[in-house]
């Protein structure tokens, strides 16, 4: 609870005070956004490209990052404006708010994937930053980074995400096109885990749906140990899956890895214990 209400109870704070607002206003998108590009630079990968700028191109633009692995690269935007400010008591708002950061993420991580397919030269930036393969030759994709302790409000399964108000990031964002939202908190918890080293298997299992990913989870912590903990090690179970997302077929999802309760029975033995 404390975690899950952290958000909401420092922007009520923040909002009390007008100097606090100015100076987090200037300041705060700044240091969200290199508290990102520490923890992408965490994750083994081929490379990793800090605040990447176009060079040479009618359209300036940049990116917040390059992660780039073996076989895909993935282009990520840092969104960090709280999306509960001045807020509290309206989830439509915030629908619209998450909605239009991820839109405008998507944007910007289409465009920087259609500046790195121009440069069509052979042994160019991509061939170079990945050690021998060409842009046509990689899966790409993008990281919408936000900032605040927020549930999975894009799942990436198009019918559970139009229940829940979320369609019109489906309707912007084709099918095709590999996006995963996460936190910064849900990022920071996710390379603390032993699989670190595969995580780029995670994200292009977590992105090859087409709008028709089986599972839905409140994190994307619950994503990450569904497919480390039965997707991935059982033949089986992965068929099961796979079978339910051709009949989309939405399975919820609580882990046991991330959602332990052990500690309550400890303080509940401790106290009867006590009693005694």
């Amino acid at each position: 609870m404390l975690l899950t209400t952290a958000q909401y109870r420092i922007e009520e704070y923040v909002g009390q005070f007008k100097q606090v607002q100015e100076v987090e206003n200037l300041e705060k998108g700044g240091v969200v956004e290199e508290l990102a590009q520490e923890l992408l630079k965490q994750i083994p990968s081929r490379n990793f490209v800090k605040e990447f700028e176009y060079i040479h191109d009618p359209n300036p633009g940049e990116a917040d990052g390059l992660l780039f692995f073996e076989d895909s690269y993935w282009v990520a935007e840092v969104k960090s404006h709280p999306i509960f400010r001045k807020i509290p008591g309206s989830v439509e708002l915030i629908k619209s708010r998450f909605t239009h950061k991820v839109t405008r993420a998507a944007d910007q991580i289409q465009n920087t994937i259609d500046y790195l397919d121009s440069l069509d030269d052979e042994f160019g930036l991509v061939y170079n930053l990945t050690g021998n393969k060409n842009t046509s030759e990689m899966n790409t994709g993008g990281i919408v980074i936000l900032d605040g302790f927020l549930p999975t409000l894009y799942s990436g399964n198009a019918r559970a995400d139009q229940q829940l108000g979320m369609g019109d990031i489906h309707d912007h964002i084709p099918e095709h096109e590999r996006i995963v939202v996460i936190t910064l908190y849900d990022l920071y918890q996710l390379i603390q885990e032993d699989e670190t080293n595969l995580f780029n298997e995670f994200l292009l299992w977590r992105t090859g749906y087409e709008g028709n990913m089986p599972v839905w989870g409140f994190s994307e912590r619950e994503y990450w140990a569904f497919y480390f903990d039965n997707y991935r090690p059982n033949d089986e179970f992965r068929k099961g899956v796979e079978e339910a997302a051709k009949k989309d077929i939405i399975t919820v999802y609580i882990s046991k890895r991330f959602n332990d309760k052990s500690h309550l029975q400890d303080i509940k033995n401790r106290n009867s214990n006590e009693s005694w």
